[in-house]
Order: structure tokens, then sequence, then C-alpha cells
């Protein structure tokens, strides 16, 4: 068959004896567990006849499409296109059209040494990635949607008030979680916080209840008509896929917001683990930054710690403080700002060693594996397991090997190499 690839399908298109015009197309191919399926339609002189939604390879959905606009044909055209034909040329085009779809949807390319080299660029430093996805996640009431929303809000207003934004753009806040009244209220509470006069520039989605595949196509089409859109997703909790565990679930609800652009969605904990998202790792694998969101209450001011878990693009910056600061009669939100680890001593405590603080510390203060500040790399390793932190090692001499400024090389003993801190204060 000589088939039509198109950005959003594959179409056949055949003139009759009777000189009408017949076309097959092939609308949203995708693959279930089930098997390849997708939205198929019959067309004669540009009118549909008919069309369903089935697995393509199975014979019941063909038949029954063929049969339905078969029956809505005139004599002249049956003449020339008896049923079985038509089933003949469905069955071809549902067993040719999703391998075109597969073959033509990518191109392969290769890096040309002259190609431009595009910078990274940031709608927020550092939470979200022009082209790229963030997570951030945290416990219920943990500021997390607050601090969104009051995001969204300074992207579309250009507010530069509290972060560098450059220039207002487009902002789509997609809330599948909560009544709209309550969006409402708190946007009022956010505007008069940031002195932001009138509208915000923020264009809302409320569907509460509903799933993406639900939302999509009207979100796809905004997107078309907004570039440079930023998507906010409350909450990927709420996408309405299935079970967050699995991973084809997590994958599909990725590939969903990729497919948009500039996205930020707000995930959840689980009551076991307050230190990732929860659902499937293929969440965290699939977004470009990965934010963790923690709260503290110090009389009228909701301290709100960010913490940048997972960066692919850049290094990871240390955590940022914020305060949303409520009125002392319970009124609501009258500001925004920036605050510190000293005003919310609790959530500094959060912060985890890294690596390289914990080899460190057992050096200086580990006296009985480490007497007189000296240990190897495997004694090392064993000491941080046992508290709990993944180490190996490997891992403990390569931080040896990678900061030979901080360390010194004491001669080998057996299989084994000691180490100490070259400088015995504090590093």
């Amino acid at each position: 068959m000589n088939l039509n690839y198109l950005d959003n399908g594959v179409d056949y298109e055949e003139t009759l004896p009777s000189g009408d015009n017949l076309k097959l197309v092939m609308r949203e191919i995708r693959h279930e567990h089930t098997g390849t399926h997708a939205h198929v339609g019959i067309i004669l002189n540009n009118i549909a006849l008919e069309g369903d939604d089935f697995n393509v390879k199975r014979r019941d959905g063909r038949n029954r499409l063929v049969s339905s606009a078969h029956d809505m044909m005139s004599d002249i055209v049956r003449q020339d296109l008896s049923k079985d034909k038509l089933k003949h040329l469905m069955l071809q085009f549902c067993l040719e059209a999703p391998v075109v779809w597969e073959e033509r949807r990518f191109t392969l390319d290769e890096i040309e040494p002259t190609e431009e080299i595009l910078p990274i660029t940031w709608a927020v430093w550092p939470y979200i990635i022009n082209g790229g996805g963030t997570i951030a996640f945290g416990t219920p009431e943990s500021g997390k949607s607050y601090f969104c929303q009051i995001l969204a809000c300074c992207i579309a207003s250009g507010n530069r008030s509290i972060w560098d934004i450059h220039v207002p753009r487009p902002v789509l806040y997609i809330n599948l979680e909560r009544p709209k009244h309550t969006m409402v209220a708190r946007e009022a509470f956010i505007r008069k916080a940031l002195n932001i006069p009138g509208k915000s520039g923020v264009r809302y989605l409320h569907a509460r209840g509903a799933s993406l595949t639900a939302i999509n196509r009207a979100v796809t089409r905004y997107v078309e008509d907004n570039p440079g859109i930023v998507i906010f997703q409350d909450s990927i909790s709420r996408a309405g896929q299935g079970t967050l565990v699995a991973d084809d679930i997590a994958n599909k609800i990725v590939d969903q917001l990729n497919g948009w652009g500039t996205w930020l969605g707000i995930g959840h904990t689980s009551r076991s683990s307050t230190d990732r998202s929860y659902g499937s790792i293929h969440f965290e694998a699939g977004a470009d930054t990965v934010c963790k969101v923690s709260s503290d209450v110090v009389g009228n001011r909701v301290g709100i710690r960010l913490e940048i878990t997972k960066m692919n693009d850049a290094r990871k910056p240390r955590p940022e403080y914020y305060a949303l600061v409520f009125a002392g009669d319970g009124s609501g939100l009258v500001g925004f700002e920036r605050s510190s680890e000293q005003a919310f001593p609790e959530l500094a405590s959060l912060t985890k060693p890294t690596l390289l603080e914990e080899v460190i510390g057992i050096l200086r203060h580990d006296k009985q594996n480490a007497p007189n500040g000296i240990a190897d790399a495997t004694t090392i390793a064993t000491v941080l397991r046992d508290k709990g932190v993944i180490a190996s090692r490997s891992n403990v001499s390569q931080i040896f090997n990678d900061r030979l400024d901080l360390f010194v090389e004491y001669p080998r003993e057996g299989k084994t190499t000691p180490y100490g801190l070259l400088y015995k204060g504090e590093e």
C-alpha cells in the first residue's frame, strides 16, 4: 500500500473506478499491554462514514468498522467496492500503518562539528529548566502547592521580587486536586503579597478528578498556541493513569508531560520515606530536576526549604530557604520572602552530609576506626554502611583520589593504603 505518513498518524487514499475518493485514516497510534491500539476511520469524499478505537490486529474491531461504513455507502460505490474488498484493504492498512508510523516517527541524526551549541537556559534557576521537567515533592502540607502557585504567578507576571525572571511568559496551571475556589483565594493572597497589580497572567485548567488523558487534547492545543509556555501539574499523584508504582504508568505520565515542553509536576512522599517522591523510580529518572520541599512553622511564618536532589544539566546548588508569612489574625497570606537556615533551624538540620563530609567526619572524630585520624578505604566504607550510608570501597577510594587537596596518602600496609586529613582543622 502507498501510505502517507503524517505527524499525527498515517493515511491511505484511493480513487475508486466510480470516481469517488476513499480514505482510511489512523490516529492516536499507541502500544497498550494488549497490543497496538489506534483510532481508525473510513472517509468517503471527505465525509467521515465511521470511526472507532480498537486493537488494530483484532479482526472483530476491523470488521465491525468496515460493515458499518459499507452499509452507509451508495449502491454505485458498493458495486466498485465490495465489503470483502474493503475488509482486505482495512486488514492491509492495519498491518502496515503501525509499522510505517514507528519507522518514520523518529529520525536518525549525526551531530555536525559546525552545529550550533545552544546554551542551557532556565525559566527559573534552579527549579525549572527550559524544555525540561521538574518534580517538586514533599509531605502533605509541606507548602509545595503554595510555592508552585507563587512561582507560576511570578513567571506569568514577570515579577522579579523573588527570582531573576527576565520577561513574562505563558503559564498554564493544571489543577487536578483542589476545588476551584481555593485556588482563586490563594491567587488573590499571592497577588497582594507580591504586589502584582491586576491579573497574574496564569491560565488555570480546573479539572478536579480528571485524568491527564482526558485533558491531553485541550492542553496540547493550548501549548501549541502559546510558545514558551511553562506547565504546572498539580499533582502527578492525581494523573489518573493507574498505580504510580508501576513502571509503565510512570513512563506514560512523564512522556505526556515531556510532550508539553517545560513543566513542573508536584509529587508526594510515601508514609515510609520522605526522601523521594512516591511511585516508580522512573518518575525521577524521567525528570531533569527533582526538588525536595520541606517546611516548619515558627510563629506566623512557615519556612520552606527547597533542596535539589537531582539535576541533570548543572551542579546541584545548596538548599534555599523561603518564608510564607501569614496574618496574625488568621486572615491569610500577607508575604512571601527569601529566608535562611538560621530562621528555621529545624529545617537546616535536614541537610544530609555528602559522602565527602562523611569521610572527613570519620577521620576527624572516629578514634576507634580511625586511630590518629588515619584509615583505609575498606574500613571507612564498612563504617559508613553500618551507619546506613550507601558506600563501597571504590566510592571512598575515588574521593581520596579526587581530593588530594584534602587528604594525605600514607605508606601502604599490606593490601591497603591508609589516608588521613591533610589539615587537622575545619575544611
